[in-house]
């Protein structure tokens, strides 16, 4: 499972996340016969909190917020609440 199915949350390392053994549930992405290879998501199971929250803001909705971080492809504002 790749990191970034694991969780809507940041996740360092998923060994902090699990440990060997543990019993856990997860969707099925795909089936990729010639490495064979699943692809599974955990978080897929839980509602996106940002599609949630989106639902709280009306279109054409003015706001105010903080840059967080400059990207190469955009920025990332924080609107106060996480």
């Amino acid at each position: 499972m790749h990191i970034s199915e694991v969780s809507w949350e940041r996740i360092v390392t998923i060994p902090d996340t699990f440990k060997a053994g543990e019993k856990l549930e997860a969707e099925i992405l795909n089936f990729d016969k010639e490495s064979q290879r699943v692809n599974l998501s955990i978080k897929k199971l839980i509602k996106d909190p940002f599609e949630e929250k989106l639902k709280s803001y009306a279109v054409d909705q003015k706001i105010s917020g903080s840059i967080v971080k400059i990207l190469s492809n955009g920025v990332l504002v924080s609107v106060g609440e996480e």
